[in-house]
């Protein structure tokens, strides 16, 4: 059992340090640590107002590119963008979702910061050891949530605005996406992001 656990650990390790063409899927796939001692690498952390994996809020959207290759999808409009990569370039796969919005009149204005992530992966897990597949009874422990109604028409999101995480489930209350914003972002949860 000691002998499996790291080849998983060595697994995610490398999966961490492939070429940038590979990253999403090499990431996406990668397990999720099953046991409660296990760590949990940095390349599939859900760190809450901060980053999932090695995409951070507030970092350059252009530098996506290199870590993740070209997206599938994009849309950009009035200094927003919304770039999608899905697994293995398959629409029904696994998908990372980064909205990134550019602060005009600002010093950087040229600069088009993340401000949004949404992944449907399991294989990323905040430090608690949530992740899509989660019910939402597990997830309100850890967190203080408020619901919305997504627009979808489907779907809830449960955000906890001040941790800057939001959790969308499904109607049999297990989550299907996760969410990293910036912390008090009211608006995070009304974007639609699907």
């Amino acid at each position: 059992m000691i002998k499996y656990c790291f080849i998983l650990m060595a697994l995610g390790v490398a999966a961490c340090n492939r070429p940038a063409k590979n990253k999403m899927t090499a990431d996406s796939t990668a397990r999720r640590p099953e046991q409660a001692g296990q760590a949990i690498s940095p390349c599939l952390l859900i760190a809450p107002g901060r980053s999932i994996g090695r995409i951070k809020l507030g970092g350059n959207a252009d530098s996506l590119i290199n870590l993740l290759g070209k997206p599938d999808l994009q849309d950009a409009a009035m200094g927003a963008s919304m770039m999608t990569w899905f697994e293995g370039h398959d629409t029904s796969a696994y998908r990372v979702t980064v909205y990134a919005h550019h602060n005009f009149g600002a010093k950087d204005e040229a600069v088009s910061h993340i401000k949004q992530i949404r992944i449907t992966s399991p294989a990323y897990q905040t430090a608690e050891r949530l992740h899509t597949g989660s019910n939402l009874n597990d997830i309100a422990t850890q967190y203080h949530l408020t619901a919305h109604r997504s627009n979808n028409g489907k779907d809830s999101i449960y955000d906890d605005n001040r941790a800057g995480i939001a959790f969308e489930i499904n109607s049999s209350g297990k989550c299907a996406a996760i969410r990293v914003h910036l912390p008090g972002d009211s608006l995070s949860a009304y974007l639609n992001m699907l």
